[in-house]
């Protein structure tokens, strides 16, 4: 009987240890979901920004056909950059994966923007696979950035 009890004893401290263990992969995941959404947030102003320039251009492209199609031609290639980055921003929202438990993260409705994903919708993964999507979200998040960053160096210019 006491060898049960040991036995159930080390079960239940292993059991214990995983969760925790899980608890802290969850958290890191959080964080870093967290952090990807506030990068997000700040480059909505930049987008929307992208997105007035874009019909500038294509205004500007449209009174150079005809007259200089070798410009028409390069803004046009602008403005499919464009509206290809807007298309990642898009994708990117669409494929928010949140964290269960991530009491931190809330997401704006009404501030300007809207996601089109369901929230109620659970995904099913391990603690570790989360962690992985959520390194992932970040990585594409700060890539968009940078394109962002990249089309309104070059417009400054």
């Amino acid at each position: 009987m006491k060898k049960l009890i040991y036995i159930l004893s080390l079960l239940i401290f292993a059991c214990g240890g995983k969760d925790e263990k899980s608890e802290a992969i969850l958290k890191e995941a959080a964080k870093l979901h967290n952090e990807a959404v506030a990068v997000h947030d700040s480059l909505m102003p930049m987008i929307k920004k992208i997105n007035e320039l874009k019909n500038q251009l294509s205004v500007k492209k449209d009174s150079l056909v005809g007259k200089n199609d070798s410009l028409a031609n390069q803004i046009q290639a602008e403005i499919v950059n464009m509206e290809a980055i807007s298309a990642e921003m898009k994708t990117w929202m669409e494929s928010i994966v949140e964290v269960p438990g991530n009491e931190e993260h809330h997401h704006h409705e009404g501030d300007g923007h809207e996601h089109k994903h369901d929230h109620s919708e659970k995904v099913e993964v391990t603690p570790d696979q989360m962690l992985e999507i959520q390194k992932e979200m970040k990585v594409n998040i700060l890539k968009i950035k940078e394109k962002v960053k990249n089309v309104l160096d070059k417009q400054a210019n």
